[in-house]
């Protein structure tokens, strides 16, 4: 167990863990119904597997939702990695940029059953309210917070090119 703790890196819990904790959390005061789990392993694999399926939504709609509207851009993966060895900073840029991507998505997620349960009666429409807009909130200050680290990571990607160019 020590060595699989061990083997888990900055990203995986920061993208993953964190994340799914959070979604799992925030849906049992949504709902009020505790699943009883005794084992605290379980709980962080359940917690990891959630965050796991929000990045990679996070990866594939939301990045490509705002690729398509040109919000954001990427640095070729070439130049990126270029960069990423004389700027050991990118690394750690690009690992906060991927948690508010997945944070966003960890927001819709959250709305989605926040309307689900009203819509059930399992929570009552004044306290659903409230929640959609504090959940809406925290999805769109994730939502520019990624936008603006990634164009960040552009451009420090960029500045990297054109400091090589002129040399």
């Amino acid at each position: 167990m020590k060595s699989i703790i061990n083997q888990i890196s900055r990203y995986h819990i920061i993208n993953y863990l964190i994340p799914g904790l959070f979604v799992m959390i925030a849906s049992k005061y949504m709902t009020n119904i505790a699943v009883c789990i005794d084992k605290m392993w379980v709980i962080c694999i359940i917690g990891y597997v959630t965050g796991m399926v929000l990045n990679r939504l996070g990866s594939l709609v939301i990045e490509g939702v705002l690729m398509r509207f040109k919000l954001i851009k990427h640095a070729p993966i070439e130049c990126y990695v270029r960069a990423e060895k004389k700027d050991k900073k990118i690394q750690e840029l690009l690992t906060d940029a991927n948690m508010y991507r997945t944070m966003s998505v960890a927001s819709i997620a959250l709305v989605i059953e926040c309307i689900y349960l009203s819509i059930i009666g399992l929570l009552i429409p004044m306290n659903a309210t409230m929640l959609i807009i504090v959940l809406v909130l925290m999805g769109m200050l994730f939502f520019a917070s990624y936008i603006k680290q990634t164009r960040h990571i552009v451009d420090r990607v960029n500045a990297i090119k054109e400091k090589n160019k002129n040399v």
